[in-house]
């Protein structure tokens, strides 16, 4: 999930300096799990809870919206494409325990998110 960076310039930097001195905010995605595991190797359960950490660089930083991807293969998870689950952007700020709303999964087959 790619959560959008945003820049900020304060009013007196932009008239007397014209934002030359522009920090970047950014959030990271830590700690992925499934049922509470990270990377199990197998889950008991039809629709799987999933969650995830946030780790920012400057305080009072949230996130608004998040997109889960499964795929049946990591390679295509880096091209952006799920054949498993694509929730769609959620405006939401849960990190904690979204529940997979996919195709049913199989048993003994990988899954990545």
């Amino acid at each position: 999930m790619k959560i959008p960076n945003y820049w900020i310039c304060m009013t007196i930097i932009l008239i007397w300096f014209g934002c030359a001195n522009i920090r970047q905010s950014t959030i990271s995605i830590h700690n992925l799990r499934c049922e509470y595991l990270i990377a199990p190797l197998g889950i008991d359960v039809e629709q799987p809870r999933l969650s995830w950490e946030l780790v920012a660089n400057e305080r009072d930083q949230e996130q608004a919206a998040y997109q889960i991807l499964v795929a049946s293969d990591s390679a295509s998870l880096l091209q952006d494409k799920s054949d498993l689950w694509n929730s769609g952007k959620v405006k939401s700020n849960h990190t904690n325990q979204v529940n997979y709303n996919g195709v049913v999964l199989q048993s003994r087959k990988y899954c990545y998110w």
